[in-house]
């Protein structure tokens, strides 16, 4: 069972913008697959992204220049 996700579910799970999940990718903190011009993202994929050090509290990553 091949389960996808796309930008717009990412944003509405986790209550961010698609224009910050779009910052991810383009930062390469969230990784998919893009097919017929649209991103794809597995289950994996989307943990992956809330599962990396320097996250705040809310579990969001801290993406801001060191």
């Amino acid at each position: 069972m091949n389960d996808f996700y796309r930008i717009e579910d990412i944003a509405a799970m986790s209550g961010l913008s698609v224009r910050t999940i779009r910052g991810y990718l383009a930062k390469g903190i969230l990784r998919g697959e893009k097919a017929d011009g649209v991103w794809r993202f597995t289950q994996e994929d989307i943990e992956a992204l809330f599962d990396v050090p320097g996250k705040d509290s809310e579990g969001v990553p801290d993406v801001r220049p060191q």
